[in-house]
């Protein structure tokens, strides 16, 4: 779960860091609580699996359960893939 939190984390700041030129024409208060919002969301993404995980008993269950996490969210890869590129939005592929 901590490689799981630093890759949010990492995913954040760079958003973040993209949005960076709109976010500075706020005040200084706007962009601090712009900030706080972004870090509590995470923490509010990651709550539930991370309980789950805790309460979990079995060794091979925590095992598998992180297992998944890790290839899911590509945990394991080396630093050089880990960089988050910024979000782009897929083109549409036609109408809805």
């Amino acid at each position: 779960m901590v490689a799981l939190r630093e890759r949010f984390e990492t995913i954040r700041r760079a958003e973040l860091e993209r949005l960076d030129f709109k976010l500075s024409a706020l005040p200084p208060d706007a962009r601090a609580r712009v900030e706080e919002i972004t870090h509590l969301i995470v923490e509010k993404l990651l709550l539930t699996p991370t309980e789950q995980l805790k309460s979990l008993s079995d060794a091979d269950t925590v095992g598998a359960y992180s297992e998944v996490l890790t290839r899911l969210f590509g945990l394991a890869e080396d630093e050089e893939r880990r960089k988050v590129e910024p979000f782009a939005r897929p083109a549409r592929r036609g109408p809805r």
